[in-house]
C-alpha cells in the first residue's frame, strides 16, 4: 500500500501491478501503515482508515508526517511536537512534546518506527526520542543538528538519515540483556550486562521468580558494564533480570 498527493493511494499484492484509486484517502497522505487489521493513512490535516484499503473514513487532524502500528497501539507524529496515539484508529490522545527550552523552536517529527518493543521518532533538530508506551517520551541527544527524515533497525542498531547527507547511528538501542561470565568463584557470582548505555536500569534478583528484590540501580556509562554479585556463594540458587524504570 502507497499513498501521495490528493489523496492517493496505490495497492499492489506483488509489488509489479498496482491498483491507482485517485482521492481514495481524501486529502494529500505522508505515510501509511497497516497492523489491527486496518490501513491508517496520515497527512496535514487529516487522518484515514480503512480495513479494505478502498473505503476511507477520514477525520480532520494536526500536520502529521508519520505511522507506525506497535503494541496494540498506533503512534502518528507530525510537525510543532505533535504525537497522537490511538487503540483503535478512531479516538486519538495528544501527547504533545515540548521544546527543552522556553526559547527553543518546536520539535517537528518527520517519522516514526516500532522497533525492540519501542516507539522511535526522529524531529528536524537532530534529535530522537524514545517510548514504551506512546504517552511518556525520552529525549536522546545526537552528533548531528540537521533534520532526521528516515529511522531503520536492525541487529540491534537504530540508524537514522537526514538531511546534508546525515547518518547517524546508535551504539546500541535494545532491551537490556545478562550474559554469565563463569564460573562461580569464592569472591562471588560475575556477569554482564548489555545495555544502552546513559539509561536508567534496576538490576533485580529472586530466588524463586515470583518475588524480585531490587539489588542495584545504574545508569550505563558504556555498552557493556560488568557485575559481581559477591552475596551469590552463600544462597543456594538466585535469579537475576534487568529492568528499565
Amino acid at each position: 500500500m502507497a499513498v501521495g498527493n490528493s489523496g492517493v493511494v496505490a495497492s499492489s499484492s506483488d509489488g509489479q501491478a498496482w491498483n491507482v484509486r485517485a482521492g481514495a484517502a481524501g486529502s494529500h497522505k505522508n505515510a501509511v501503515a497497516y497492523g489491527m487489521e486496518k490501513f491508517v493513512a496520515v497527512g496535514c490535516g487529516s487522518i484515514a482508515t480503512s480495513q479494505d484499503g478502498a473505503s476511507w473514513y477520514s477525520q480532520s487532524a494536526p500536520c502529521l508526517q508519520g505511522v507506525v502500528v506497535g503494541s496494540n497501539l498506533i503512534v502518528a507524529v507530525g510537525w510543532e511536537g505533535t504525537i497522537l496515539t490511538s487503540a483503535d484508529g478512531l479516538s486519538w490522545t495528544d501527547h504533545h512534546i515540548d521544546p527543552p527550552g522556553i526559547f527553543d523552536p518546536q520539535e517537528n517529527f518527520e517519522v516514526v518506527i516500532h522497533a525492540q518493543d519501542m516507539f522511535i521518532t526522529a524531529s528536524d533538530k537532530g534529535r530522537l526520542f524514545s517510548s514504551i508506551d506512546g504517552r511518556e517520551w525520552v529525549r536522546h541527544e545526537t552528533v548531528s543538528a540537521n533534520a532526521l527524515r528516515h529511522l531503520t533497525f536492525a541487529n540491534g542498531t537504530l540508524m537514522a538519515v537526514g538531511d546534508n547527507q546525515t547518518i547517524v547511528e546508535s551504539g546500541y538501542f535494545t532491551s537490556a540483556f545478562l550474559r554469565v561470565r563463569p564460573p562461580v568463584t569464592a569472591e562471588g557470582f560475575e556477569f554482564s550486562v548489555s545495555a544502552e548505555p546513559g539509561r536508567i536500569y534496576v538490576l533485580q534478583g529472586s530466588t524463586d521468580l515470583v518475588a524480585w528484590t531490587d539489588l542495584l540501580t545504574f545508569s550505563n556509562s558504556q555498552e557493556l558494564t560488568v557485575f559481581l554479585d559477591t552475596q551469590a556463594p552463600f544462597r543456594p540458587m538466585r535469579f537475576y533480570r534487568v529492568v528499565s524504570p
